[in-house]
């Protein structure tokens, strides 16, 4: 059969190749991609001077870890992955790095490591929003960490970083970073609701929540609750069905995906 001429194959492939590039070189430069690191800059700045903070999953620790191993910000806040916390070498390696830190077996250790763990840290314990706890452990909510000391909720004294909110963001963890702050205006907003009420500055901070994750129903459901406590009955009516579409699409998928218990 007829062979293409080497020459003339090398220009096609090359010229595929340019195509390509062209095509995905937005997707491919991570030169402004700051989402992971703002956040954690955001998570570091919830925390007081030398708190603990425990943390479970890979990006949320790996992105922390980065901060304050590779760019020496916060050295004061003692990491701790909950994953690793019950494992000999981790706890050998800590006690050479922070033996301040008294460490437990917080993974599978239930609430009495965790109790023992709180009492044996003075300066106070924090966790990310992906820390599993046990039942038993209260807290409160600090930013975009819960807080594990009894107390106020804290009101951060500057504005998150959100660049990454508008600016067509296609990393592959922007959806989790993103429900983390959604996460943390909810928090907030729950506490007020429990202490006092909230205040036009919730609703307008859980309207935000609501394009930051739209997969999350808690966000339109406590603006409910503030239309309903300020009378305006149509934003409530409206806010209850937005959080009642998105459980329905919930459970939609978690049918189709066979994902229920």
């Amino acid at each position: 059969g007829y062979r293409v001429p080497v020459p003339a194959a090398a220009v096609v492939a090359a010229a595929f190749i340019a195509v390509a590039s062209w095509i995905n070189l937005p997707f491919s430069d991570r030169r402004t991609m700051f989402a992971a690191e703002d956040w954690g800059r955001d998570v570091l700045d919830s925390v007081p001077v030398s708190a603990t903070l425990v943390g479970k999953k890979d990006v949320q620790l790996f992105t922390l870890w980065y901060l304050q191993t590779v760019l020496g910000e916060r050295p004061d806040v003692k990491l701790v992955s909950q994953g690793l916390s019950g494992a000999l070498w981790y706890q050998n390696s800590n006690r050479l790095w922070r033996p301040e830190l008294k460490l437990f077996n917080l993974n599978t250790g239930g609430a009495s490591e965790w109790s023992a763990f709180l009492k044996s840290n003075p300066g106070g314990v924090y966790a990310t929003f992906d820390t599993e706890l046990p039942d038993g452990i209260l807290t409160s909510p600090r930013g975009l960490v819960n807080s594990l000391v009894p107390g106020a909720a804290y009101e951060r004294g500057r504005a998150w970083n959100l660049r990454w909110l508008k600016s067509g963001y296609r990393d592959f963890f922007a959806k989790d970073l993103g429900a983390y702050y959604a996460a943390g205006i909810v928090a907030l907003a729950a506490w007020h609701n429990n202490n006092g009420g909230m205040g036009p500055e919730d609703a307008v901070r859980l309207t935000l929540a609501m394009e930051m994750d739209p997969d999350l129903p808690d966000a339109p459901l406590y603006l409910g609750f503030y239309y309903s406590s300020a009378g305006n009955w149509s934003g409530a009516a409206a806010s209850f069905r937005k959080a009642a579409d998105v459980n329905s699409r919930l459970l939609a998928l978690s049918e189709e995906y066979r994902t229920l218990p």
